[in-house]
């Protein structure tokens, strides 16, 4: 016992000794807090929806919420990473930029984030028809218009909050918003049925956004009444879009459309069910990887800054550090879940037998996990156009691997989470032997 007090002891005194250890522990603890308790409160408001909607209406709501996450990705524009890398990189040396980065991002996501809001209502019903094969889902894609319209403005504020390491606040807020969307989603499955959960989101993603808005606000004041640069010092938008923020578009653009575009293969190939399989193998895909995905969120602005300001022996130390702790955290938690998957599913209600998907995506969290990190250098070092043509090189492996698995081996759910780990095994090869190559220059 006295041993353990005199190593705690010791790890205490060397984070108060180090301004990264502070800032890295203070991170990791509050991210963790918020994500836990947010992505636990996500993770039993769809098992509530399943056993109210059932497996067939339930696949239907995972794809509509797919077709969100996809048009996400184009109406945000990739100015939330782009908020968070470069308010990391001015905030200290110089905060009016950091202000100007913010504005800059904020009306970006405002008129794009309007432009594709309006399109997805426009042509919901085209979608429903032609991608979906069920024309009943054009009014839920009606509804999902308006939540995609928040979920992208309150993307920048996400973003702006890391880059200021305002990593408490947004624990916080992540977590209070995890039981509002509880509420939302449930009440609106039990009343409203696949619209009403649709609904329900919507509703939880305009609370969110004035919860972000309130926690930035200070930060926000701070930086806007900063001494203003010399002409020369001001920051130009031009170059950060075309280095930093359209390639990180372009990355989103070969990630969530190619595995929208696998999941409605799937439809197409299997049904519903199947696809209801497959999201509930996915939710906890993503519930095991928050973890690495939180500690990136963390690491990106740390990683920028040290970058920019510190030395190559402190970004190689928080590089490694985020690799252990990355694969460590994840192998650890897909373990137990694989021991309990067969209980898992059973939570979901009739018709949720098959748990091989979810045992196949856990093998895969482990090398997303590896895979994220080395995205972090990517992104830190701002070489966005090096990690869009790796990442174009998974979605063709994506589809080239649906197209076996799930078209002609007719695997449905399983294929595809077949599918997954292989394109994701060798993305993680090539991305890292890019990563490992940047980390050594």
């Amino acid at each position: 016992m006295k041993k353990l007090s005199t190593y705690i002891a010791l790890i205490s005194s060397k984070a108060n000794q180090s301004s990264l250890s502070k800032r890295l522990f203070e991170g990791v603890s509050w991210t963790l807090i918020g994500n836990v308790v947010g992505k636990f409160l996500q993770l039993l408001a769809f098992i509530f929806v399943a056993r109210i909607l059932g497996k067939e209406e339930y696949g239907q709501v995972g794809i509509v919420r797919s077709t969100l996450m996809m048009f996400l990705i184009f109406s945000s524009a990739g100015m939330g990473i782009t908020a968070t890398r470069y308010i990391a990189k001015y905030r200290t040396s110089n905060p009016y930029m950091a202000y100007e980065v913010y504005r800059f991002t904020q009306r970006t996501v405002i008129w794009i984030g309007l432009i594709f809001s309006v399109l997805v209502f426009i042509f919901s019903s085209f979608i429903a028809e032609r991608q979906l094969n069920s024309t009943h889902l054009s009014e839920a894609l009606k509804i999902g218009a308006a939540a995609l319209f928040l979920m992208t403005l309150s993307s920048v504020l996400t973003g702006s909050l890391s880059g200021f390491e305002r990593f408490k606040k947004l624990g916080i807020n992540t977590a209070v918003n995890g039981l509002i969307q509880l509420v939302c989603v449930v009440a609106g499955a039990h009343f409203g049925g696949i619209n009403g959960v649709i609904l329900g989101l919507g509703v939880a993603s305009f609370i969110l956004l004035f919860q972000l808005y309130f926690a930035l606000r200070t930060d926000i004041e701070l930086t806007r009444s900063a001494p203003k640069g010399a002409y020369e010092d001001r920051f130009n938008p031009k170059p950060v879009f075309f280095k930093f923020s359209l390639p990180a578009i372009l990355q989103g653009l070969v990630f969530i459309p190619v595995l929208w575009w696998a999941k409605t293969y799937l439809i197409d190939q299997s049904d519903y069910g199947e696809m209801a399989i497959f999201d509930v193998a996915e939710q906890w895909y993503y519930v095991v990887l928050f973890i690495p995905t939180s500690l990136s969120t963390i690491i990106l602005p740390l990683l920028t800054n040290v970058n920019y300001n510190s030395s190559k022996d402190q970004y190689d130390k928080l590089l490694k550090f985020n690799l252990v702790i990355n694969i460590g955290v994840s192998l650890a938690i897909t373990v137990v879940v694989a021991l309990f998957s067969p209980f898992i599913y059973k939570f979901y209600g009739e018709g949720f037998t098959d748990f091989r998907p979810l045992l196949i995506l856990l093998i895969t969290v482990v090398i997303s996990s590896a895979n994220n990190v080395f995205g972090q250098v990517i992104a830190s070092k701002g070489i966005m156009w090096t990690g869009f043509g790796v990442n174009l090189l998974w979605a063709t492996w994506l589809v080239l691997f649906s197209l076996l698995f799930v078209g002609k081996m007719q695997m449905g759910a399983l294929g595809l989470a077949y599918a997954l780990l292989a394109s994701y095994f060798l993305h993680s090869i090539a991305q890292g032997f890019i990563a490992l190559r940047m980390r050594v220059k």
